[in-house]
């Protein structure tokens, strides 16, 4: 991504996909998320486990498009 301008970056950067998947994030437009059984979803709430379960906490789309991945990113390939 060294060889793209600064515009690009701010809307590309932090995310690469592999083969088969999207050029684009994939915007997630889910509100909530299927679990088989209550203890699951207990877990999420008690931070025990990792996941999904209300999208105005936490979504994949919001973690594809962290501020920190794309940060990082642009730290990564700036020059003077």
């Amino acid at each position: 991504m060294k060889d793209y301008s600064i515009n690009t970056k701010c809307v590309q950067a932090g995310y690469t996909p592999s083969n088969g998947e999207p050029r684009q994030i994939p915007i997630i437009q889910s509100t909530t998320f299927k679990y088989d059984t209550s203890e699951d979803m207990g877990k999420l709430f008690d931070l025990e486990a990792s996941g999904y379960f209300y999208t105005r906490l936490q979504n994949p789309t919001n973690d594809l498009l962290s501020l920190s991945r794309r940060n990082s990113a642009l730290s990564q390939n700036s020059s003077p």
